[in-house]
């Protein structure tokens, strides 16, 4: 009967750790889960569309000046590299519009070169201006009246260095160059061979250049979690498929805080403008 009852016992103490040992089992694995799901909670992703560096673009405008009085004879096509300086659209000029506008430019120079004499002039009169008007023995109305010369001679200076800059600007063709070394990223529809340049009555964006060292996302994160951010990364999704992120840092912020603009290096050009990404907020 003891031998019974021990077996028994015995019996019921295995059963009682093995149920004991899966309860444990059981809570070690609630609270693993736990913890994964709450790691992924502190990591916000956030769907964007992969643009240019702000500071690193540049943007080709439409123009209503005479100079731009011309169709489009050629111009850089997306994916074209492009050297500062370089033209990146070029026009032909119909019915002697190209003499005319030559002879406009020949007429401008000398105007301007005229004015340049005139603001030497001006130059001059007003040092001698200034040297009689400290010079005592010169009567106190004489001084005034080389103070009022000086004083309108440097008004002088100041119109013919304005019409200086109106002039040469008036003259000047429209042959829009590259301002940064870069890559056409896009063109405007309306750009093609024959395109009137001064078609429009406001300027119309007909091109953009940049250099695509470095790339930005601009997202929108909740201000409840603006103070919680560690850090960014942008995970390219070409083809549906996750690409390996790159970190990224803090740009600029607009709209009251309402976007982030997150900048990350690109300097092996893998990573185009206008793809697809994914923005993974890490936060504490």
């Amino acid at each position: 009967m003891r031998q019974f009852i021990s077996g028994r016992m015995r019996r019921v103490v295995f059963v009682a750790l093995g149920l004991s040992l899966l309860c444990v089992t059981l809570i070690a694995w609630t609270q693993l889960e736990a913890q994964e799901g709450g790691s992924e909670a502190q990591v916000l992703k956030i769907q964007a569309v992969i643009e240019s560096s702000s500071r690193l673009t540049q943007t080709v405008m439409s123009s209503k000046s005479s100079g731009a009085d011309g169709e489009v004879a050629d111009f850089k096509r997306v994916g074209d590299k492009v050297k500062k300086g370089d033209e990146v659209i070029l026009l032909k000029y119909l019915n002697g519009k190209e003499l005319e506008l030559k002879a406009t430019l020949h007429v401008a120079v000398d105007h301007a070169h005229g004015l340049e004499a005139l603001l030497e002039w001006n130059r001059h009169l007003e040092a001698m201006a200034n040297k009689l008007a400290t010079t005592a023995a010169v009567a106190p109305e004489e001084r005034e009246k080389r103070k009022l010369a000086a004083i309108k001679a440097k008004y002088d200076h100041h119109a013919a260095e304005e019409a200086i800059i109106v002039a040469k600007g008036r003259s000047s063709p429209y042959n829009p160059a590259a301002q940064i070394d870069g890559e056409v990223i896009s063109v405007h529809k309306f750009l093609t061979k024959g395109f009137q340049i001064a078609d429009f009555a406001s300027p119309l964006e007909l091109m953009r250049i940049a250099d695509l060292k470095e790339l930005e996302v601009v997202i929108t994160v909740p201000m409840k979690d603006r103070h919680r951010i560690e850090g960014y990364s942008v995970m390219p999704l070409r083809d549906k498929k996750e690409r390996p992120g790159r970190e990224a840092r803090v740009a600029r912020l607009s709209n009251q805080m309402l976007e982030i603009s997150v900048a990350f290096d690109n300097a092996d050009g893998q990573i185009r403008p206008y793809e697809a990404a994914e923005v993974r907020v890490r936060l504490k």
